[in-house]
C-alpha cells in the first residue's frame, strides 16, 4: 500500500512539474512529510540563553571566594584572587582597545598566569 501511495505520489509530481528532475521529485504523501515534521522532528522548546564562561565564573567566585580556584605546580589560588587578577589584566586590554569579539594571541606556558589571561 505504501509503495502504491509513493507511486501515485510520484505520478502526481511528474504531473504538475513535468519538466523536473527526478531529484525534484516528491514520493512522499502530504501525511508522510507531516509525520517526519511532527513527529520525528517536534519542535524544540526555546533554551534559555546559556551564561558566559566569565560570568560563571564571577559568580562562583562570589559564592566561594576564599577556596582554591587553582593549584598549578607551587601556585595556589583563591576564587576572589584568580578573578581579581583576571578582571585586573581584562581592564589594561581593554584600555588598549581590545574590545568585544577581538581575538587576542596569549604566549604563555602552563601556569596560573596562562588561566588569568584566559579569563581575563
Amino acid at each position: 500500500e505504501k509503495l502504491a501511495a509513493h507511486y501515485l505520489q510520484l505520478l502526481e509530481s511528474i504531473l504538475r512539474n513535468p519538466s523536473a528532475t527526478i531529484a525534484e521529485l516528491g514520493i512522499l504523501t502530504p501525511a508522510e512529510k507531516e509525520q517526519i515534521l511532527g513527529a520525528f522532528n517536534p519542535a524544540q522548546p526555546e533554551a534559555p540563553p546559556a551564561a558566559a564562561f566569565h560570568q560563571l565564573f564571577e559568580e562562583q567566585s562570589e559564592r566561594t571566594p576564599e577556596e582554591a580556584a587553582v593549584v598549578y605546580e607551587n601556585d595556589r589560588m583563591t576564587y576572589a584572587e584568580l578573578n581579581e587578577r583576571a578582571n585586573r589584566l581584562a581592564a589594561t586590554l581593554r584600555a588598549s582597545g581590545i574590545g568585544r569579539e577581538t581575538i587576542v594571541g596569549i604566549l604563555a606556558e602552563r601556569s596560573v598566569d596562562l588561566l588569568v589571561a584566559v579569563l581575563a
